[in-house]
């Protein structure tokens, strides 16, 4: 059996993409899956895939230091003939782990030098220098890597200029995750949803203030974590807060719940460098539920909803026109559910982790007959 080890330093170890969906349907697929992380909670073995921790991160400079690695250091000793990474602060240690033979695998889940750029906690002095030293340090330490995975195919193509075996592998939803019948639009209350990061830049402050500008009678429910106490209380002394039902954080279950009794999905973030290319996973988990996606208008997203007629996308800067689309869906619920019902099908027929699932089993065959080759960064 082909034993696999998952690195992480940084995410959580039920992480939707790493655990959820890669590391359980290589599982599935007769591989030995063990997943390393930094958690502090005890191991243990969950779907067929054994979880190990290292113990907790800590602050973010020792979890890209120590952190990672103890992690490599921890997924060594398990001899694998697959290490597949999943934070930039791993790769200085592919070197080590490709030297006992085994395939490494780095996972971009994001485009690290435009992430810098959009990174809240740096003076934006910095952030220009840090994104170049950030692009070359990437490039310098993929020498040592046997392939790479992108979760769009924009990173891929980026990767693909210095790594042969480069692959992409989308973050679209697990369709047994969803009810098979989502909930009927007409028996939906008028609530408005979005789930995820509660930050800035994911806009949340023109989301709410557009609810608040919304001629209809909506709810807003909000569902995860605030990035700063700060930002909460901003947010709250606005008009549009109460409009607003803030449930936290809530588990995957919770959220399928909600998703069940919501007329439209949020997906708003802002024109970053590091967003106007992502596929964010939440605008196809919409999809998923059944409800029309609100989203911002960007060309790649637009290119999906358009072709799909499954939404509407506006600027995500401009509170009034957000409103303006919150109270069309709302006023006219024949065409919402048609979006609502167009969206669920093209994510049954085509963004749907069944066959990424496929294409990453495939990927791993061909970096097991080629692992004698490295990228040449």
């Amino acid at each position: 059996m082909i034993k696999v080890v998952h690195l992480t330093s940084a995410h959580p170890r039920y992480d939707i993409r790493i655990f959820e969906k890669e590391c359980r349907s290589l599982a599935q697929a007769k591989f030995n899956v063990t997943l390393v992380v930094a958690d502090g909670l005890p191991n243990e073995t969950l779907h067929g895939v054994d979880i190990a921790s290292v113990g907790p991160a800590g602050s973010r400079w020792k979890r890209m230091t120590s952190t990672a690695r103890h992690v490599a250091g921890k997924a060594l000793s398990l001899k694998a003939d697959i290490y597949h990474l999943h934070d930039p602060e791993l790769l200085p240690h592919a070197k080590s782990l490709s030297r006992q033979g085994a395939a490494v695998i780095f996972d971009a889940h994001e485009d690290l030098p435009k992430q810098v750029r959009s990174k809240p906690y740096l003076p934006f002095w910095v952030k220009g220098a840090a994104s170049v030293l950030s692009a070359k340090l990437e490039q310098h330490f993929s020498r040592h890597l046997t392939g790479v995975v992108g979760a769009t195919p924009n990173i891929t193509q980026k990767f693909s200029q210095f790594c042969t075996h480069s692959t992409t592998i989308h973050n679209y939803p697990t369709p047994e995750a969803f009810n098979n019948a989502p909930t009927p639009y007409e028996n939906r209350p008028p609530f408005a949803i979005y789930v995820g990061g509660l930050t800035k830049l994911r806009g949340i402050t023109e989301i709410v203030t557009a609810v608040g500008l919304s001629q209809h009678d909506c709810r807003l429910l909000l569902a995860g974590d605030f990035s700063s106490s700060d930002f909460e209380q901003q947010l709250r002394k606005l008009p549009g807060w109460e409009k607003v039902d803030y449930l936290g954080y809530l588990s995957r279950e919770e959220i399928h719940a909600i998703f069940e009794k919501s007329r439209l999905g949020l997906v708003l973030l802002h024109p970053t460098v590091n967003y106007v290319e992502a596929l964010p996973i939440k605008l196809f988990e919409y999809m998923a539920a059944g409800i029309p996606v609100l989203a911002s208008n960007f060309p790649l997203w637009e290119s999906i909803i358009n072709t799909h007629k499954c939404g509407i996308c506006v600027n995500p800067l401009n509170p009034v026109e957000i409103a303006q689309a919150i109270d069309y869906l709302l006023n006219h619920p024949n065409e919402a559910q048609r979006m609502g019902q167009n969206g669920y099908r093209a994510m049954r027929e085509h963004f749907n982790w069944a066959t990424e699932a496929t294409s990453l089993v495939r990927f791993y065959k061909q970096v097991l007959a080629n692992k004698d080759s490295v990228c040449a960064a």
